[in-house]
């Protein structure tokens, strides 16, 4: 089975890894604290009243990012870990009625891992589609809305692309923890800090030859996301069926207009 995740699947998906790549703990260890705080100067938090789609995720044409991918994926009693770096780089870049689209190609190594189109406007940033042929969600699924509140809770509920690569229905629901200091390969950055859970379900045959039945799983993670930087990390886990998978992002480098 291949498992393909995002910063937004599980706000419904960013990347995409499958069972080539990654390695990782999947944990958020390094979110709050750490040895690593206690070496290096403290980051001054994200003010959450003064977030914007236009300050927080920079919509341009040619903009990059790199991320440092470990991936954990376990079947049954098979386990393997893996490691990769995934490029993100926006190629497209449109107005869409009081909003802008953002078309992404996604990189591993020198091969097209996945396309993703985001939204954002004055409300949020959102998914609009995601896959090599560009599937759209049923209605844009919201990463983070505006004005940003710590606390603050929102849900999304349609049919997409689920983190399987199959195509079914899926329940979101998401919190908003507040400003929080992450450790990426930048640094120690702070980002505003958005928790998320996830069930979805797909029809899979289990084993050729035989009729799809219905599978179900969950997900559920953390991407924190910088003002001028967009996501910095992420920390995420599915569960499909028998396959458990768990993913760390953290970003490496960002070139092109803030």
């Amino acid at each position: 089975m291949n498992i393909r995740t995002s910063a937004i699947s599980i706000l419904a998906a960013v990347a995409v890894v499958g069972c080539q790549s990654g390695s990782t703990s999947g944990d958020t260890a390094g979110a709050k604290g750490g040895s690593a705080a206690s070496t290096e100067a403290k980051v001054a938090p994200v003010d959450l009243a003064s977030l914007t789609a236009e300050t927080l995720m920079p919509f341009q044409e040619g903009n990059q990012w790199v991320y440092e991918v470990e991936t954990t994926i376990q079947a049954g009693n098979n386990r393997r870990t893996n490691q990769a770096n995934l490029t993100y780089k926006i190629v497209k870049v449109e107005k869409d009625g009081d909003g802008t689209l953002a078309t992404f190609e996604i990189y591993n190594g020198d091969k097209l891992a996945d396309k993703q189109v985001w939204r954002e406007d004055a409300k949020g940033i959102y998914q609009v589609a995601m896959g090599q042929d560009l599937k759209k969600y049923t209605s844009p699924q919201p990463m983070i809305l505006f004005p940003v509140k710590e606390g603050d809770t929102f849900s999304w509920k349609g049919t997409g692309l689920v983190p399987t690569g199959k195509t079914g229905p899926i329940e979101a629901q998401n919190h908003v923890l507040g400003s929080q200091e992450v450790d990426t390969r930048m640094g120690r950055l702070a980002g505003v800090a958005i928790e998320s859970t996830s069930n979805f379900s797909f029809m899979a045959s289990p084993g050729k030859g035989k009729p799809e039945q219905l599978v179900k799983g969950k997900t559920d993670g953390t991407v924190w996301l910088a003002p001028k930087l967009g996501l910095i990390r992420s920390a995420q886990r599915i569960m499909a069926g028998q396959v458990g998978f768990a993913q760390t992002l953290r970003l490496k480098s960002f070139t092109g207009k803030q």
